[in-house]
């Protein structure tokens, strides 16, 4: 359940971001493309939470996971991500609004926190322990839970920023007539 709950916020989160992309090109923003970028990447996130495509990388890596703590060694590809993603969108962030910053900011520790920093932690546990066993049980459900925070911070800083839009974005569904074909 808590996977099926996490990849829909996330494709949530890719819906509002294509949607903020699209109102920041056609405002010609200079952080178009970045905007575009997140949307695409939490596309990714989505897709892989419910896949888990990320799981396969521990078997290319499987020589690392005799390592403690990467036991779970597809965070040894995670971690350079978050700091090229880090360092690629510093000036990004900090040309935000200030309280969007910190929602950004607080949504990426808390996610980042749950799916790397408890993965590290649970991996150091389960190498020692197994994971047949209740702190393994509390480290999983904790990582999972800093993920949906995460997640749920990030969609609340996505809508929020519709205060900033200097144009309105208004979607609209209109009705449409069609033929029955009887056969």
């Amino acid at each position: 359940m808590p996977t099926w709950y996490e990849s829909i916020a996330l494709l949530v989160c890719a819906i509002l971001l294509a949607v903020i992309a699209f109102a920041k090109k056609r405002g010609n923003d200079k952080y178009q493309f970045h905007w575009s970028v997140l949307s695409i990447f939490f596309l990714y996130l989505s897709i892989d939470e419910a896949a888990q495509i990320h799981e396969l990388f521990n078997v290319f890596l499987f020589s690392f996971s005799s390592y403690r703590i990467f036991h779970f060694p597809w965070v040894i590809i995670g971690i350079p991500i978050v700091i090229i993603f880090i360092i690629t969108y510093m000036k990004f962030l900090i040309n935000l609004p200030k309280n969007i910053r910190f929602l950004f900011i607080l949504a990426g520790i808390f996610f980042v926190g749950g799916s790397l920093g408890m993965e590290l932690v649970g991996g150091w546990y389960e190498f020692a322990n197994g994971k047949e066993n209740l702190i393994y049980a509390m480290i999983s459900t904790i990582e999972e839970s800093l993920e949906m925070i995460g997640t749920a911070f990030f969609v609340y800083a996505l809508t929020y920023i519709s205060l900033y839009f200097k144009e309105e974005v208004v979607f609209s569904f209109q009705e449409r007539d069609f033929d029955l074909i009887k056969t």
